[in-house]
């Protein structure tokens, strides 16, 4: 369903649509709208206008573009921004095939609520690619820093606080497993290896 559809459709066929956390952002949207006088103060929610709103602001394409320019902003201010910029890309978040899962649930070994750099890195392999840079989510659309994992090409989200869904929107940089390791090794806490770019390299440059 796109913002163009909503004017077509039910209340209930919108909550259809919406997770959770959607369904509470559109609420309180079509509120607002109706406290500003947007909307009559009879309107039971502004419901088709608000939820319109939500869809033309928040939709994938949206975030891709607005994560897109926030990374491209910030790389002339912040370092390891740069490195995400010149050498990252939009990673892919399709479903995981069964043997995918069984290779995650049998070697990630951390899964910590907001560690998230910690728990990629430490379970980093040949396998479990490392990734680090932005994602952005519609209940999230200010870019966050993060870590993750990959298998296949496909993100694995292996952070409680971070829950993955199609509608996320992932920018990274890949980093070697063997780099990953010689990181952990060298510092006392893990950290963004973007920090230091001269002694952690993007995979891409090290298989250069």
């Amino acid at each position: 369903m796109t913002g163009n559809d909503i004017v077509e459709a039910s209340k209930q066929e919108l909550l259809d649509a919406l997770d959770a956390d959607s369904v509470v952002e559109v609420e309180a949207t079509a509120r607002r709208m109706r406290d500003r006088g947007e909307e009559p103060a009879d309107t039971e929610w502004g419901w088709d206008h608000a939820a319109e709103l939500y869809f033309n602001r928040f939709n994938p394409h949206n975030l891709r573009d607005e994560l897109e320019n926030y990374v491209e902003r910030r790389a002339d201010v912040y370092e390891p921004v740069a490195v995400y910029y010149e050498h990252g890309s939009f990673r892919s978040t399709d479903t995981l095939d069964a043997d995918e899962r069984a290779l995650v649930a049998e070697c990630v070994f951390n899964r910590e609520p907001n560690r998230c750099y910690y728990n990629a890195q430490t379970s980093a392999s040949s396998e479990l690619r490392y990734v680090e840079g932005y994602y952005s989510a519609p209940s999230r659309p200010i870019p966050m820093p993060h870590a993750w994992l990959e298998v296949n090409g496909k993100v694995v989200e292996i952070t409680p606080s971070a829950t993955p869904r199609h509608d996320v929107v992932y920018y990274g940089v890949e980093y070697d497993a063997k780099t990953v390791h010689r990181a952990i090794s060298n510092r006392e806490r893990t950290y963004p290896l973007a920090e230091q770019p001269d002694a952690y390299r993007p995979a891409e440059i090290e298989t250069a």
